[in-house]
């Protein structure tokens, strides 16, 4: 499925709220959305409904093509333990809490949620918020200096997402073309972003038959695939291409890449210990996940080689202990 992402731009880079329960409800909500939509999209947004002074109202909407609720189950979706449909929890699973405690949640935060559907038409699901705005630096600006004025050619055969992406794409000084497929042209281009539909499986030799024609009209090109399609993003490095992006397209890296130089990232190293200042340690690690296990393993290795790892990586069943056994 395709999932798109739309941000409104006026919406400043920060408020103040609670970013885990925000995003424990966006995760139910997009969730329930992926669970009962077989096909088509899923698409999630963010709107500003309105500020005063510095209380901004932002609506969350996540809209799908799924299957959709009749009126007649449309009551029982709040009530706990219940399903719109006896057969929903055979069929995909789930006890009928999810937005139970979805909607306590946002009646904590002091929002409101509520929703829209329609049988076999879809469902859009919505809540709001009151956020206050910041002008702390939550995160770094991105650098849009490098990128005014340059041509970017979009290609994306999904409306609604080369819609948005589009937009995104030209708030931060790009001049955009976007095309469904690749147009017919002469014209070269700073970069060329080429999207592979999510809900079809690309054919490798039509995927680099496209690039090597990008290539004859930019220098860099950048790939935004499906997560799918992991094994065809390295042949895709291999074969040259600039870069390869997992759907739905983050900005900030796709910006990165569109950026002449890349950023330069400050590298912090572990401090060794000085090898006289070492002495011999025995560690036991109790876990019962073997995953857990041998990245404890790896992490005291990789700090000090010459410490000792004697016997200390063990799988045990919980046991009391007295604080002088190790």
């Amino acid at each position: 499925m395709e999932l798109n992402l739309r941000i409104d731009p006026r919406i400043p880079t920060g408020v103040i709220g609670d970013p885990l329960r925000i995003q424990q409800v966006l995760t139910n909500l997009i969730g329930n959305a992926a669970k009962f939509t077989e096909r088509g999209h899923i698409s999630v947004g963010v709107e500003l409904k309105q500020q005063r002074d510095e209380r901004l109202e932002l609506q969350f909407t996540v809209r799908d093509t799924g299957i959709g609720i009749s009126e007649r189950q449309q009551a029982q979706l709040f009530q706990a333990f219940r399903q719109a449909d006896a057969s929903i929890s055979r069929r995909y699973g789930g006890t009928g809490l999810g937005l139970v405690i979805t909607q306590k949640l946002v009646q904590q935060m002091g929002g409101d949620i509520g929703f829209t559907s329609r049988l076999h038409q879809g469902s859009t699901f919505w809540f709001t918020l009151t956020l206050l705005k910041t002008d702390l630096p939550l995160i770094q600006p991105i650098d849009q200096e490098a990128l005014a004025g340059k041509s970017l050619l979009l290609v994306e055969p999904h409306q609604e997402t080369r819609q948005s992406l589009s937009e995104r794409l030209s708030n931060v000084g790009l001049m955009v073309q976007s095309y469904p497929q690749f147009p017919e042209t002469s014209a070269s281009f700073d970069a060329i972003l080429l999207c592979l539909d999510a809900c079809d499986s690309p054919e490798t030799d039509a995927v680099f038959a496209l690039a090597a024609h990008a290539e004859a009209h930019s220098g860099k090109v950048i790939f935004g695939l499906p997560t799918t399609e992991l094994a065809l993003s390295e042949k895709l490095i291999d074969a040259g291409i600039h870069a390869c992006l997992a759907k739905p397209l983050p900005l900030r890296k796709l910006v990165e890449q569109l950026q002449e130089e890349t950023p330069v990232v400050d590298v912090l190293e572990l401090p060794t210990p000085a090898a006289e200042s070492t002495f011999p340690i025995t560690v036991m690690a109790v876990d019962d996940n073997p995953a857990n296990l041998k990245l404890i393993e790896h992490c005291f290795l990789s700090v000090s080689p010459t410490w000792w790892w004697h016997q200390a990586v063990k799988k045990l069943s919980p046991m009391p202990m007295s604080k002088n056994s190790i």
